[in-house]
């Protein structure tokens, strides 16, 4: 499954997405102490009634599985929020190419992580040993000799 690319060590993805849970958990819990826990009180009381009423008793289970519910809610709405907003800067970066994003960045923190490699030389052989070394690392620095063939 291509998501689970995301997580992959060296990606420097997951601790944003650490970092946006944190995020909404601070906006819960800044909107529970804003709401002063009386709109809660009242939807808690609201799910008691209902469930006292349909049932003829009440089990603390109910308000439990109502709570999973709408964390498990909040959990889609923002996975599907968090795709698009993924999917709409891939589309403006690579508008051909979204669905390789991915493999892409993978691709980039790999190399990056290659080993430095330092050639000298010129001539045709550089360039060709230049084109095969950039598969393996990016840190690549080439010094090139320029003898010129003067005419005296």
């Amino acid at each position: 499954m291509h998501l689970l690319k995301w997580l992959y060590p060296g990606m420097r993805f997951k601790r944003w997405l650490f970092l946006f849970a944190v995020g909404v958990m601070l906006v819960s819990l800044g909107l529970a102490v804003i709401f002063n826990y009386k709109y809660l009180d009242n939807i808690e009381e609201l799910i008691f009634r209902t469930v006292y009423l349909w049932t003829g008793n009440y089990n603390y289970m109910y308000t439990t599985m109502v709570g999973a519910g709408v964390v498990l809610l909040g959990v889609v709405t923002m996975l599907v929020a968090m795709r698009f907003i993924i999917r709409s800067v891939i589309t403006v970066i690579l508008p051909d190419n979204s669905d390789r994003l991915v493999d892409i960045i993978y691709e980039k923190r790999k190399l990056g992580k290659g080993p430095s490699v330092t050639v000298v030389g010129g001539g045709h052989g550089l360039s060709v040993l230049l084109r095969g070394i950039k598969e393996a690392t990016t840190n690549v620095t080439a010094v090139v000799t320029v003898a010129g063939v003067g005419a005296t």
